[in-house]
């Protein structure tokens, strides 16, 4: 989430963002949204940025998916879904 946003504010030229957390089905569920310029997805993963290939890695040693939505001057989503263990979810709720 920090570095989504982190690169949300530095890159999209956006004034407003959105962060959705929730837990559904055993699985962590993350947003981060922006109405800015946008980008293209496949250029900015190709050009070797750090942000989001290390958020990519960060995600997938967690078993997770990340997607990422934009359009030019369309905005930016970024999904996260990580799963959690029953076990987890309750003892985070408590601790």
């Amino acid at each position: 989430m920090q570095e989504a946003l982190s690169n949300a504010v530095k890159h999209s030229r956006g004034r407003k963002f959105q962060v959705r957390l929730g837990c559904l089905a055993n699985q962590l569920h993350l947003s981060v949204s922006d109405h800015g310029t946008g980008f293209d997805t496949k250029a900015a993963m190709n050009k070797g940025g750090l942000g989001l290939i290390s958020m990519r890695e960060r995600v997938r040693l967690m078993n997770g998916t990340m997607t990422i939505e934009s359009k030019l001057m369309g905005g930016t989503t970024i999904h996260v879904c990580v799963p959690v263990s029953a076990e987890q979810a309750s003892t985070r709720a408590v601790g």
